[in-house]
């Protein structure tokens, strides 16, 4: 067998990387091309990375971004004078709606006049006439006796209607407590012996009381005047509030559109009672009434707009409003006997304002497709001739696409002063 010797041994092992080198040299243009296609890859791969993100946010900016668009349409400044009708349930432009509200308020009141001879017991009687459908005249101090004796006067004439009655305040003969009765039936002994002594006679309305011996606070005009001027602000300030407060919005009531009417409590003191609080107090009772006559927002700003331009463009009426109703100066003039009629006259100056159909605005302003879209917004704004002026504000500021989504499209009108 041959021997192998060192040189053979290095031959071949040198051998195999000829081979590769060989091999590396073949490879080598097909390994450069896949380098140029990888990188190739990656900028086509980063590029529709970039496209992406602009795509998405464009998309993100025309659905979340806004706009609020400042619109100053055609407006009007017109003095007015008119009077108008308004009715319940009127087929008509002005309906009337009827509202009403109650309120009972007490304060203690303080008598100013000190009385040191006594006071004479008071109170009221209803007198009757069954005696003649005639009416009969009873004059001053016109005497009434209970059936104990006790005499009782009135201060003035007074004419009882036939077959009828009437109330009145008597007053008792003397001072003294023994005068303070409860109620009772009263006789008039100077129609004593004649068919009118049983035909004509009293009944107490109220107990008799106030009267005493001893030094008293007797309650003057003025004392009631003065807590009853404090209860009705009260109760107008209240009743006011309070009818405001229920008032829906889409109704005016105005200032002098709200009657009320006062009464005196059953219970509350006259003038010359004694007061019965210590000190000369005296609790005096009010109630108060409200009738408020509330007109329809719309229904008004129609009728007048449709007074003061002409009935030729009744079409175009409709879009008209008056924004200032509440600052016209209302007065009633007149009002049927169940207040379900009114009428009343209106003044100051209206301002007069043209609507927009902001809806279809919109519609308009998405659908614009020019790049840049400034030019096509402002040809959409020229299809309105109602609109005066118009500003468009972007969020954010650098985007001036209108957003695709009509809620994020906010619209402010601009009024304009005189």
């Amino acid at each position: 067998m041959a021997r192998k010797i060192i040189q053979d041994v290095l031959i071949r092992r040198r051998e195999p990387k000829k081979e590769a080198q060989k091999k590396e040299e073949k490879a080598g243009p097909a390994r450069e091309t896949m380098v140029r296609k990888r990188g190739f890859l990656k900028k086509l791969f980063w590029a529709c990375v970039v496209l992406a993100v602009i795509f998405l946010g464009r998309t993100i900016l025309v659905n979340f971004s806004s706009a609020t668009i400042k619109i100053t349409p055609h407006q009007e400044f017109i003095n007015i004078t008119t009077e108008l009708k308004a009715a319940r349930g009127a087929t008509g432009n002005l309906n009337l709606e009827i509202t009403q509200l109650e309120r009972e308020e007490s304060q203690i009141g303080q008598a100013t006049e000190l009385v040191s001879d006594g006071q004479k017991a008071r109170g009221q009687i209803v007198i009757y006439n069954t005696y003649s459908s005639n009416s009969q005249r009873l004059i001053t101090e016109t005497r009434f006796e209970t059936p104990d004796g006790k005499i009782y006067k009135i201060q003035g004439p007074v004419v009882v209607p036939g077959n009828g009655s009437i109330e009145i305040m008597v007053y008792a003969d003397e001072p003294g407590p023994e005068y303070n009765i409860g109620l009772t039936d009263f006789t008039i002994p100077g129609f004593k012996g004649t068919p009118r002594y049983e035909k004509i006679y009293g009944r107490s309305k109220t107990e008799m009381k106030g009267g005493t011996n001893e030094n008293s606070f007797v309650i003057s005009e003025k004392d009631i005047a003065a807590v009853k001027n404090d209860l009705k602000e009260k109760i107008e300030n209240y009743l006011r509030e309070k009818i405001s407060q229920q008032k829906p919005d889409e109704y005016l009531l105005y200032k002098n559109a709200l009657e009320i009417d006062f009464n005196d409590g059953s219970s509350s003191p006259k003038v010359g009672d004694v007061a019965d609080l210590p000190g000369g107090g005296f609790n005096f009772k009010e109630k108060g009434k409200a009738t408020g006559f509330l007109l329809r927002k719309n229904d008004l700003s129609s009728a007048l707009t449709d007074k003061y331009f002409s009935a030729s463009t009744s079409t175009e009426n409709k879009k008209i409003s008056v924004v200032n109703l509440d600052q016209l100066d209302f007065s009633l003039l007149s009002k049927n006997a169940d207040e379900t009629e009114i009428t009343f006259t209106l003044k100051g100056q209206g301002h007069f304002v043209w609507g927009v159909d902001t809806n279809s605005l919109a519609s308009f302003l998405i659908g614009v497709k020019d790049n840049p879209p400034a030019g096509g917004y402002k040809d959409v704004f020229k299809n309105y001739p109602e609109i005066e002026r118009a500003e468009i504000i972007f969020k954010p500021a650098w985007w001036n696409w209108m957003p695709s989504d009509k809620s994020r499209i906010h619209f402010e009108t601009v009024l304009l002063n005189q």
